[in-house]
This record gives C-alpha cells, structure tokens and sequence, in this order.
C-alpha cells in the first residue's frame, strides 16, 4: 500500500451504489432516469477478477490522516474526504496487484468503480491505475461534471489528455454530482477506452501505452468522495 500527497494535474471524479442487481455486462446510464446499459462483452478465454467491496480492509488501504485528507473505510465504502484548505495537492492512495492482475500483459482488461461526489462539490476525483511509485502511474479522472481527463506521468513529468469530446458529435462525460455513477477504463484490441455511466467517451479510443507498474487506487482533490465496488478483470 501507499500513499502519499501529489501536485494536482488534473481533476476528475463519479458517485455509484447500485440500487437493484445489475444485470451481467452492464453499467448504469444517468440519462434522465437511472437505467443500465447493455455493454459488449471483450474478456474472451480465462479471466481473473479482482473484487473490492471495503469491507474488511485485507489490502492496506490508506487508513487515518494524511496531510490535510483523511481516508476511511465505513458503510462497505472508501472514503476520502479533505480537513485542511485548499491547496495545489491531492490525496493518493493505491495498492499493488497481483501478478495475477498484470494489466501490461492483458491481452483484455476492464477496471470498475461506483464513485459519489456531494451535492455542491466539484469532482476532481478518479482512478489511478499502473502504479510503479510516487513518480509514474496513470490517472483518469474528472475536472468537472463534463470534462474528463487521461494524464500520463513519466519520472514526475506530466502529460494530459481531455476525453471532453472536443470535436464536433464527440460523446462528452455524463456525470450527476450527488448522484450514483460509474467509471470504466477497459483495453481490449489494443486500445485504451473510458465509459462514465454507460457512455463511451468519444475522445477515449486511443492506442494502448504500457503502464509503469501494476498498482490500482484512487486519487482526489475534492472536498470529499466516496469509492464502491472496486472491480478488475483480466483476459490473457
């Protein structure tokens, strides 16, 4: 486990805890009504499955204060949420998969989490993924209810990407503060897609880059947020 305090280079967040049970390959819609959405299926042959309900906290998540964030688990939820000012720094925690998990050597992988941001609070929360240290992951997240964001930082040096849909006809996010919602990142034919709430962002097609590392967690500068039903599944 880790954790630590990172200059914010970008923002992002969602909210989700499903109401009914989810039908298989699916994911909740905000659009008007909360509805799920039938998503194509790209795990083939054997896969593995990582569940995270945070209810027990047999992983090592960040407990306690760090900084000016505290992080808890309560409610089968991980919480972060911010007791100092506002500065330029966000919390970090993540954890490192198992080999098992490799998402480099996926020839398929998809991540989801249930997110929740409070009414009145500006996301700028979201997942970090392929963690190696303090210096080189990955990071999607939301700048606000419409912009989402692909940052890649290499040996401390950051590059971004918007997904908001920039061109004309581009899918933009669709993320309701104070309500439920979901991220997926998923690779599959090589490429790298983000969906928030059922919709696949139009900007998200991207070729695949190898990750730095393997490690998985969340980052946030929100005043506070809620992670739910973490989930990472592989196919080799």
């Amino acid at each position: 486990m880790r954790v630590g305090l990172v200059l914010w280079v970008l923002a992002g967040s969602w909210s989700v805890a499903l109401a009914q049970p989810a039908p298989r390959d699916s994911a909740l819609s905000a659009v008007s009504a909360w509805q799920y959405v039938q998503l194509q299926r790209h795990l083939v042959g054997a896969s593995t499955v990582l569940m995270e309900s945070f209810t027990t906290n047999r992983r090592g998540w960040q407990t306690g204060q760090a900084g000016n964030f505290v992080y808890e688990l309560a409610d089968s939820s991980y919480r972060i949420r911010r007791t100092g000012t506002r500065s330029l720094t966000s919390a970090r925690s993540f954890i490192a998969l198992p080999d098992s998990l490799n998402l480099n050597r996926a020839t398929a992988f998809i991540i989801d989490v249930e997110m929740r941001i409070p009414t009145g609070t500006m996301p700028e929360s979201g997942l970090m993924l392929g963690v190696s240290d303090d210096a080189n992951y990955t990071l999607v997240v939301l700048s606000s209810p419409t912009d989402c964001r692909l940052t890649r930082v290499v040996n401390g040096s950051a590059s971004s990407v918007s997904l908001s849909g920039g061109r004309s006809g581009a899918a933009t996010p669709s993320l309701v503060v104070g309500e439920r919602n979901q991220l997926r990142v998923e690779k599959h034919d090589g490429k790298l897609f983000i969906t928030v709430n059922g919709q696949a962002l139009s900007g998200s097609s991207m070729t695949f880059r190898p990750l730095p590392g393997n490690g998985i967690g969340f980052v946030s500068s929100a005043d506070a947020v809620t992670f739910k039903n973490l989930r990472v599944r592989v196919s080799r």
